[in-house]
């Protein structure tokens, strides 16, 4: 391995292992984002559910606006207070609603794939925005676990023999 392979590693690993610190604040800034979004859309009229020729309901931007700026108050708690568990059951649902909200953004990427356009940029650009604070949400929500892999093993007594020995 070169040095600079080395360093490189080295960087990854202590970037990672800060990543508590951070997700927080990525989460709070996609919940603003989010929020701006949903108001944007709120305020023109513009709906965020499309079904083929069908449109629902433009009130639909006031839920994203709701759970973008709910998901912003957890997240500025979080970096005030830390990861309570209340705070953490408030994420997840947060999380869950985001999940449900980007559930057929894969249809969007597969009629994308294939040539044709989507039924609405708004909604798919509301998926795609569900999807990520989805991911944030529940990192954020894990932020107080270890990463896999950095967790320090307990000491283990040496053998009868080399106690003996000692």
């Amino acid at each position: 391995m070169t040095s600079v392979e080395r360093t490189m590693k080295a960087l990854w690993s202590a970037w990672w292992q800060r990543w508590p610190r951070w997700v927080a604040w990525a989460t709070m800034s996609w919940a603003v984002l989010y929020a701006g979004f949903g108001l944007a859309c709120a305020l023109t009229r513009t709906s965020l559910l499309h079904h083929g020729s069908e449109s629902g309901s433009p009130g639909l931007g006031w839920a994203a606006v709701a759970v973008g700026a709910s998901a912003a108050l957890v997240s500025a708690a979080v970096l005030l207070y830390g990861l309570r568990p209340a705070l953490r059951g408030l994420l997840w649902v947060a999380c869950g609603l985001a999940g449900v909200t980007a559930f057929s953004l894969l249809m969007d990427v597969i009629t994308l794939m294939l040539g044709q356009g989507v039924d609405s940029k708004a909604s798919a650009a509301n998926k795609a925005l569900a999807a990520v604070g989805a991911v944030l949400l529940a990192a954020t929500a894990r932020s107080d676990r270890r990463p896999a892999g950095t967790a320090v093993r307990a000491p283990s007594a040496a053998p009868r023999r080399v106690q003996l020995t000692a």
